[in-house]
């Protein structure tokens, strides 16, 4: 016999196995997506979560526990139709199918669901042989109803490679030669197993006279007539199991990440599929933790979701998952322990338990269906006729120095659900909607002359901006409203000081310069090409100055790096881990953005020549998450964003600013007062 010490050291080697497998895949994800110029940080998936609906995870419970009856029906029917007389009353049967789906993840390929069977000899002194058949039957059905599903979603919305139609196909043909085995073969070699059953030999005959035993109730199971039955709880129990994943998922996106909130249910449905297929395979986790998530991301990925994003909502969905599974696992456990083991046979008034016990569940998934409908995120709206635009306060007066100011400031704002280019004028502080498009607009940058705004415009109506491809450069004439698309496949553009050249991002290492004037396209600057940059990197946000000279960010491993280089072509860093660095309109020094007071950010001076660094801006009070600063062709003002809560670049509640520079902090003037996204100002000051 194998020692208590042995099997200890033996699970806690497993266990360590299993964290390391999920620490290795999850990690690898992690480096995917920042690698891509993706930031993820464990304080996302905190305030996912926390932002998550409580009406829909209310739902998902509902819905989990909805499934637990239905499964433990199903395996009730099933252990009946092998022929076995010891199996637990309705009560202790939910507990330990409670317990099951606790632990089904714990080891690889769902050998956890081993304990099931294992608390059904323990509670009821069921034969190990029928719980083995139910089992069996119960992943040949779930397989059964699985693929079709699979192939059909496949089909509607299109899978990124054809693994998981091969996947289904070949999960069919196995349970096909299953059903041909059992109903034609068993049978046959039935003769053969009892044979060796009576060998002399003591472990010889054990060993077949198990497989005998499992061969009778797998028979049994075939011909009891139960295959209707079992297929439609089976649909009860996928039914229940996927709407509520749905329900946590579109919990968790509709506050933190509305883009993924807004794709089809279809689409969703088939990336936790793909997540269910990539959790079934043997790699070692613990909890299928990496391994679910590797399914589902890479599908959501393919269907234009952020891999940040992706990954940070399905390890929400995840480990609410988890949270509800093993609570009710584990006072299932706990209830197992305390009522001890259900007698065979109990007179009780079953039938009457039984109608309560539907009933009651009939209306928990009418309530969890009510939830889901009147907890539901909201479209985006795209009308441009709804504002969400707030009047200045008359406790927040317009300062003297802001009325004697003539000129205009543009920004990206989202008040009409989409993003578009706004412009208002200064001193009177009228706004002027500039784009109509239904498509996202965002990075507008005002020409030296202030007659013309280039910006990118998303390919989709809503995109990202941490989705740096899917983008085009257009011009627009301020006077006239005319548009004109610049270069294709274009992000984040900004002017060269003479204004006859627009600058811009293109793939992840690569900064293309367009002559405005005949559209001509170069190669600016690409990553991997010099001795500073020697390997691909992702850039981002380029600023020309005078002379030539360049500030732009770079991405390595996820971290973000402020770089300039000098008139001679000489590269120096700035700045690590601090972003959106641009040169000033003189070429005497670059301003920048790093981490800094209350909420974290201030806005940074740092001067080439002499290196040194200064902070420009920390302002007091609850806005003080400075982004996007932009200083006037004068230098003597700058415009920026700042938020009071809240990082993401097109999401949070960010609210434009004028701070004349060198004045004391608390003199920058809020301009915006809006509940929507209000970034990427741009300042021009008349002559």
């Amino acid at each position: 016999m194998i020692s208590q010490p042995v099997q200890a050291n033996k699970i806690l080697l497993h266990l360590a196995l299993a964290l390391g497998g999920s620490l290795l895949i999850l990690g690898g994800m992690f480096f995917a997506a920042s690698n891509a110029g993706h930031n993820i940080s464990p304080t996302q998936l905190v305030d996912a979560i926390k932002a998550s609906s409580p009406g829909l995870f209310l739902a998902y419970a509902i819905a989990s526990i909805s499934q637990l009856v239905f499964r433990a029906w199903r395996y009730r029917v099933l252990l009946e139709a092998s022929g076995e007389q010891k199996i637990p009353g309705n009560k202790d049967m939910i507990f330990i199918t409670a317990v099951r789906n606790m632990t089904v993840d714990l080891l690889p390929a769902r050998l956890g669901e081993l304990v099931f069977v294992g608390l059904l000899s323990k509670q009821a002194g069921t034969h190990v042989s029928s719980g083995l058949s139910a089992l069996l039957f119960a992943t040949l059905l779930d397989v059964l109803i699985l693929a079709p599903i699979t192939i059909a979603i496949g089909l509607m919305v299109g899978f990124p490679t054809k693994q998981p139609y091969l996947l289904a196909l070949i999960a069919l043909f196995v349970v096909l030669g299953f059903v041909i085995g059992i109903k034609y073969i068993l049978p046959v070699m039935d003769k053969w197993f009892v044979r060796w059953a009576a060998h002399p030999n003591r472990i010889v005959s054990k060993v077949f006279g198990f497989i005998v035993s499992i061969s009778v109730a797998v028979e049994s199971t075939m011909q009891a007539g139960v295959l209707t039955r079992v297929i439609s709880l089976t649909f009860a129990v996928r039914i229940f199991k996927y709407a509520g994943l749905l329900f946590l998922f579109f919990g968790l996106t509709h506050s933190s990440f509305p883009e993924l909130g807004e794709m089809a249910s279809v689409k969703v449905l088939g990336a936790m599929i793909a997540s269910e297929m990539t959790a079934s395979l043997p790699i070692p986790s613990l909890m299928s933790f990496g391994s679910w998530e590797l399914g589902g991301m890479t599908v959501l990925a393919f269907f234009g979701a952020l891999p940040q994003a992706a990954l940070v909502t399905l390890l929400g969905v995840h480990i609410q998952t988890q949270a509800v599974d093993y609570g009710i696992g584990i006072a299932a456990f706990l209830a197992l322990l305390l009522l001890g083991r259900a007698a065979s046979g109990q007179a009780t008034s079953g039938r009457r338990r039984n109608n309560v016990i539907g009933l009651v569940f009939i209306l928990l998934a009418t309530l969890a269906a009510w939830l889901a409908i009147n907890s539901a995120p909201q479209k985006r709206v795209e009308s441009d006729l709804i504002l969400t635009h707030v009047n200045r306060p008359d406790s927040s007066p317009l300062p003297a120095w802001v009325k004697q100011t003539n000129g205009f400031i543009v920004w990206s704002s989202s008040r009409t659900g989409i993003h578009n280019i706004w412009l208002m004028n200064l001193p009177d502080m009228s706004l002027r909607q500039l784009t109509d498009s239904p498509h996202t607009e965002n990075f507008a940058r005002i020409s030296p002359d202030g007659t013309r705004v280039v910006f990118s415009r998303s390919h989709k109506k809503w995109q990202s901006l941490r989705d740096e491809k899917p983008w085009d450069v257009w011009l627009l004439d301020i006077a006239t409203g005319e548009e004109k698309l610049v270069a294709k496949w274009g992000h984040a553009p900004s002017w060269s000081p003479d204004g006859t050249s627009i600058i811009f991002k293109r793939d992840p290492g690569m900064i293309m310069a367009v002559n405005v004037y005949t559209l001509e396209e170069r190669i600016y600057y690409e990553s991997g090409k010099d001795d500073f940059l020697r390997t691909r990197v992702n850039l981002s946000t380029p600023s020309i100055g005078e002379d030539d000279r360049m500030a732009l960010t770079f991405r390595m491993n996820g971290l973000p790096t402020n770089i300039i280089r000098d008139a001679e072509g000489e590269f120096s860093i700035v700045h690590r881990d601090s972003c959106q660095v641009m040169w000033a309109p003189s070429g005497d020094f670059v301003t920048y953005v790093q981490k800094g007071g209350k909420q974290t950010n201030q806005i940074m001076r740092y001067e080439p020549d002499t290196q040194k660094k200064t902070r420009l801006l920390d302002l007091p009070g609850d806005f003080s998450h400075e982004y996007f600063p932009r200083l006037s062709a004068d230098e003597r003002f700058m415009v920026f964003a700042a938020s009071n809560n809240g990082h993401e670049h097109d999401l949070a509640d960010y609210e434009i600013f004028l701070w004349p520079v060198g004045a004391a902090a608390t003199e920058a003037v809020r301009l915006t007062f809006d509940s929507n996204n209000d970034s990427w100002p741009d300042v021009w000051l008349g002559k």
